[in-house]
Order: structure tokens, then C-alpha cells, then sequence
């Protein structure tokens, strides 16, 4: 069932750390070098979440959005642009 793969998943991923902040960066460097998660698809999901919160700081205005993520993230407007369409209906269900 679901919870015994979650289960068996976190068995296999957790860390004897005690401080939270280095638990969560041992968890994740782990997953990125097993090949279970990949830094792109991390990076569009922290997009398309920034982008609803910078759209509603912006009162809408999705140009505006763009420009502050395009800053924060290094990346031209237009690249921006492709990870909302390619990606926004992948992680906002």
C-alpha cells in the first residue's frame, strides 16, 4: 500500500541529525545523488509556487511576476515564461 512505500521510503532516507536545518539539506543531497530527485524539477516547483506568491503581491500582474522571478532566479523572462506553461498543471492540481 501507499503508506508502507512511504514507510519504506523514509526508512531507507532518514538521518540520525538532530539539527533540522541539516537534516533537510542531508535528506535532499541524498535524494539529488541517488537520481531520485532532479535539481530541475525542484527548481520549476519552487517557480511556479514563488510566481502565485509574487502574482498576488503584484496584484495580478503577471509581467511583474516574471521580471522578479527572472531576477531571483537568474534565468531571462521568456525561460520563466516556459516553466509556468510546460509545468504550472503539474504542480497545481
Amino acid at each position: 500500500s501507499g503508506n508502507e512505500i512511504i514507510e519504506k521510503f523514509l526508512e531507507n532516507y532518514s538521518t540520525s541529525s538532530h539539527d533540522k536545518n541539516s537534516c533537510e539539506k542531508d535528506f535532499l543531497d541524498r535524494l539529488f545523488k541517488d537520481g531520485i530527485l532532479e535539481e530541475k524539477r525542484l527548481r520549476n516547483y519552487l517557480i511556479i509556487m514563488d510566481y502565485y506568491k509574487c502574482l498576488s503581491r503584484h496584484e495580478g500582474h503577471s509581467t511583474k511576476a516574471i521580471a522578479e522571478l527572472s531576477e531571483l532566479y537568474q534565468m531571462s523572462s521568456r525561460q520563466i515564461q516556459n516553466v509556468l506553461y510546460k509545468w504550472s498543471d503539474k504542480f497545481r492540481k
